[in-house]
């Protein structure tokens, strides 16, 4: 293989290609360099190509069914204890509404606290989400400054286990 291009030439067409030939001193690996870019440019354009020709098959989109797997997973009854983590009046509450709607379905119930209770997973997860603004001191440099700052804390603490 015989190079006719000069080496000036070959930098050219090296630095448009974006490629890095510092350090090679020979016309040739400058001239390898660019034959092995050109040949993997080569082969993306046929992948391209390639990937134009193929139809994707696509399966029917059933909601129904989905909402259908999405509602069971949702349903699924879990043993769980709740207990209330608001300081201002978790001395005197005794139960708590959890309500979970969609447009699929909904349900809501008055769950007791502090009791070990089945409950439906999407019950939880909304029990877990529930949050509320405390009051806490605020710390300067680890001194309390004697002002309260608003904190969201979860207003539940939900332990629970698989039903068996």
């Amino acid at each position: 293989m015989e190079i006719t291009k000069t080496m000036q030439e070959l930098k050219d067409e090296a630095t448009e290609l974006g490629l890095d030939f510092k350090g090679m001193k020979s016309k040739a690996e400058i001239q390898e360099l660019i034959d092995g870019a050109s040949q993997t440019a080569d082969d993306f354009e046929e992948v391209e190509v390639a990937e134009e020709e193929v139809e994707v098959e696509s399966k029917p989109f059933n909601v129904r069914k989905i909402a259908g797997q999405l509602k069971k997973a949702a349903m699924a009854k879990k043993i769980v204890k709740i207990h209330n983590n608001d300081k201002r009046d978790s001395h005197v509450t005794t139960t708590c509404y959890l309500s979970c709607e969609n447009q699929h379905f909904g349900l809501s119930k008055i769950v007791p606290l502090d009791v070990a209770v089945e409950l439906e997973q999407c019950l939880i997860d909304v029990a877990l989400e529930t949050q509320i603004i405390n009051h806490v001191d605020e710390i300067v440099e680890g001194k309390r400054t004697g002002n309260k700052v608003p904190m969201m804390i979860a207003k539940y603490s939900v332990s629970y286990e698989d039903v068996k």
